[in-house]
């Protein structure tokens, strides 16, 4: 007996032993998913696997109560930010508006990349290089709150004020957190407690509540015990549960901002109003008539930044059934999806509609006649417009190749139309070509006929050159100011090469919806090559760098119309690149006040090359430019930059004066380079005093060419006078200007420009 003792006493040792082991082992596996929770709701922002890690933490009967107390904490945190991602679901059901800014930090951060101006890792400069990028840390510091929102839940008559409430999410801005809670106790009187966070009450005023990740503030206490009792998991109906609202809480994720108006809520206090203003004016009461104020739900909208670019939507939603007249009389049928396919692939400027559906169909008691084309009557116009004509679009495309000699430049559009019965199209559209044609001096009305990609195309003869081509396919009735455009239309359906398949506008088709009613589609870098050659030199050079910038981006505008919503999607795709653009600015401006001395000038030659020098690298700049020039001897801009570099720069006035002396032999027949290249010289170059003589002779040329009759080229002279010295000359001349110009919009500052000249008289 006494020898079995001390082996139950060993026994009882081991299964201690192998008991502290396993609770130890436990105690690891515990702390392991305390470690897991805090990662995933701090590194990695999944507050919803955070939330499930905690609470197994805190239902294991072996943690510490220490550990269990923090897991609790950071699970009431984890639980805000999962009900405070949606602040809709904070607000009352009833709201009279709402407004939400979410993530602003994120949204700038997006727009502030695709602008090109966001610093990263894998920008490297080369010595001495300026350029402007803004930091993503400094955004985030700077805006890095979670987002806002504020309802407004009605309005005070007696004190003219509305109240609601407001909910912020300071995100890991801890400073405004520590600010908030040095600061209310301080600047405010603590008050019972709501939901258990501590409250406070500013001036007899608001009440904020602070939980541990949002602030809350009303002035009225049950608001702030409303959004408590949701965020705390109560079942209470909100915003979210609007049903005019859920629509667009579906689709702001990636929204800056987002409005809604609740119009059914505000009605109560409005109605009274209209009707006093019913009474006194009878306007009043005609125009609730025609907009049926009774039938309005809401007004919504979003502003963001998303994968495709800047948008904004905006929403006006009536009840079923509605009376509202004026928007019943804009409302136009859905676009017929394969009008898009007479559209070509590259057009420049889309704009796209319907007038009517095909239901509406009708046929022409001489449609069906063999006898030639149907006999055309004054009603046929009407019934052309508000019954035949389904869909149409309008497009424009850039110039393919040079410019026709002579005469002035015709950009290559056209006018698409899906018809209910080409026959009678065809036949009203002919005639009244031909009537127009005939009416403008053609001796003939049938326009001759020709073929245009395997289709019958008749032309018609217009004064100054122009010629209207009209075509019909199936269908399609196609009227064109070009062979080109006609074909392009004819192939974007034939061959599959529409706008469908034209990535500039993938972005913007994507919002069409089946209740899409009209769209606009613009391409800026085509709309920029049909301008130019409408342009003069001057203003071409001036917005030759936005139009580089400008190149890739588009933009577009779709209207929709349902029973009982109307909705308009604008969006920006694209968007220019402007940091290169912006550093050379900067650049420029720190070199003016000479806040760095190592960099003298800063200039961008062709599309894509930037060339920023330094004073010992002046000659890697020339030959950089004489390079290019070689290829391109003609441009304006490269032979001021080299100007500049010589004047300014290398301060080689031989040098300058050789260059200045081959530039007025080079031009010395174009007046409109010649005083292009005068104007750049004495408002662009630095050293302009310098050589006020050589602007002079270049802009005298270019009046002597156009008889002093172009008040801009007699503008240029008179500051080139002015800057030689010659303030008196500088006044008569700008006088001449003045009286050249006319009513002019130049007008105002060739007045400032006397005044300024008639100063220098008396110095």
């Amino acid at each position: 007996m006494s020898a079995l003792l001390p082996r139950r006493r060993t026994l009882l040792a081991l299964f201690v032993a192998i008991g502290l082991t396993a609770v130890s082992a436990r105690a690891d596996t515990v702390q392991n998913k305390f470690y897991e929770a805090y990662y995933a709701e701090q590194a990695q922002g999944d507050w919803n696997l955070a939330a499930k890690l905690y609470e197994t933490v805190i239902g294991d009967r072996h943690v510490d109560d220490e550990l269990r107390a923090i897991a609790k904490t950071r699970l009431a945190a984890c639980r805000e930010e999962l009900a405070g991602s949606d602040f809709a679901r904070l607000m009352p059901p009833d709201a009279w508006a709402y407004v939400e800014l979410k993530s602003p930090g994120d949204q700038v951060i997006k727009l502030f990349d695709a602008l090109g101006l966001l610093a990263g890792a894998d920008v490297v400069l080369n010595k001495g290089e300026r350029r402007v990028a803004i930091s993503p840390v400094l955004i985030k510091e700077a805006l890095g709150i979670r987002g806002a929102a504020v309802a407004i839940t009605g309005f005070d008559i007696q004190n003219q004020r509305p109240h609601g409430v407001l909910v912020f999410h300071p995100g890991d801005l801890g400073v405004i957190r520590g600010l908030l809670e040095t600061g209310l106790p301080v600047g405010g009187s603590a008050v019972e407690p709501i939901g258990g966070f501590p409250t406070y009450n500013v001036e007899n005023e608001v009440f904020v509540t602070l939980t541990s990740r949002l602030v809350v503030a009303s002035c009225q206490r049950g608001n702030i015990e409303g959004v408590i009792g949701r965020l705390t998991g109560s079942n209470k109906p909100s915003m979210a549960t609007n049903p005019a609202l859920s629509e667009m809480v579906q689709d702001r994720e990636d929204s800056l901002l987002l409005f809604f108006v609740n119009a059914k809520a505000m009605m109560p206090m409005i109605k009274p109003m209209l009707l006093l203003g019913t009474m006194a004016n009878r306007e009043v009461a005609m125009a609730q008539t025609l907009l049926d104020i009774d039938s309005f739900e809401s007004l919504a909208g979003s502003l963001g930044v998303n994968d495709s670019g800047l948008f904004l939507d905006l929403a006006l939603r009536l009840e079923e059934g509605h009376q509202n007249l004026v928007f019943n009389f804009f409302r136009t049928p859905a676009i017929n999806p394969e009008m898009f396919k007479c559209v070509p692939d590259g057009a420049a400027a889309v704009l796209v509609g319907a007038l009517n559906s095909a239901a509406s169909r009708y046929t022409s008691n001489a449609s069906g006649s063999t006898n030639g084309p149907p006999p055309v009557a004054a009603l046929d116009i009407g019934r052309e417009v508000f019954a035949n004509i389904t869909s149409f679009a309008v497009f424009a495309l850039p110039p393919n190749g040079a410019p026709p000699s002579g005469g002035p430049p015709i950009p290559d559009v056209a006018l698409a139309m899906t018809v209910n019965d080409p026959a009678m199209s065809e036949a009203l559209w002919t005639q009244m070509l031909g009537l127009a044609s005939f009416a403008s001096g053609v001796p003939a009305t049938a326009g001759p006929s020709s073929t245009i990609e395997g289709t019958s195309v008749r032309s018609y003869q217009f004064p100054d050159g122009i010629t209207v081509y009209f075509a019909t396919s199936g269908n399609d009735v196609l009227i064109g100011s070009t062979k080109a455009a006609i074909a392009a239309s004819i192939r974007a359906r034939t061959e599959d090469s529409s706008i469908f398949q034209d990535e500039a506008f993938e972005a913007s088709l994507a919002r069409l919806t089946k209740d899409s009613t009209q769209a606009l589609f613009l391409q800026v870098g085509r709309c920029a090559a049909i301008a130019k050659p409408f342009m003069s030199e001057r203003d071409l050079a001036e917005a030759a760098p936005a139009f580089a910038m400008l190149a890739d981006t588009s933009a577009s505008i779709i209207e929709d119309y349902s029973g009982e919503m109307f909705r308009t999607s604008t969006l920006i795709s694209g968007l220019p690149d402007v940091g290169d653009f912006v550093s050379q600015m900067v650049t420029a401006e720190i070199g003016k006040g000479g806040g760095h001395k190592g960099v003298h000038h800063a200039t961008k030659i062709g599309k894509t090359k930037t060339y920023k020098t330094k004073t010992d690298k002046w000659d890697d700049a020339l030959e950089a430019i004489d390079s290019e020039l070689r290829n391109n001897p003609d441009n304006l801009e490269l032979i001021k930059a080299k100007f500049d570099i010589l004047a300014t720069g290398k301060k080689d006035r031989d040098a300058a004066l050789a260059l200045a002396e081959s530039i007025y032999e080079q031009f010395k027949d174009n007046a409109t380079a010649l005083n292009n290249l005068a104007w750049a010289l004495l408002t662009e170059c630095k050293a302009a005093k310098s050589y006020g003589h050589v602007a002079v002779k270049i802009s005298a040329r270019s009046n002597e060419l156009t008889d002093y009759g172009n008040w801009m080229f007699v503008d240029t002279l008179a500051l080139a006078k002015f800057t030689a010295g010659d303030a008196e000359e500088a006044v008569s001349l700008e006088n001449k200007a003045i009286e050249l110009c006319g009513d002019c919009g130049g007008l105002a500052e060739l007045k400032k420009a006397v005044a300024r000249f008639e100063g220098g008289l008396n110095e």
